[in-house]
């Protein structure tokens, strides 16, 4: 514990191999550990900004409402039409 107001896991990259508590079992030292690449911005508030790639978050935004079968026949319509008008 420290006297200051801080986040816990500012030091719990420091204390992960000393005391490894399962309050310190968190998912970004095994995104981290992957050597996983950040897509996400992070806050506004932060004070040191994780840099990402833009074109990798649009794109995942972009393919997000594909997921249901019919939302997918739904845009191969769309391109078939596409397709059948613009030849």
């Amino acid at each position: 514990m420290v006297g200051r107001h801080i986040n816990d896991m500012t030091l719990a990259a420091t204390l992960i191999d000393a005391a490894a508590g399962r309050g310190y079992d968190t998912t970004l030292f095994a995104i981290f550990a992957q050597e996983a690449e950040v897509v996400i911005p992070s806050t506004t508030s932060r004070r040191a900004p994780i840099r990402y790639d833009r074109h990798i978050y649009k794109a995942r935004n972009l393919t997000r409402y594909d997921k249901l079968a019919r939302n997918f026949l739904a845009a191969a319509h769309i391109a078939a039409a596409l397709t059948y008008w613009c030849n």
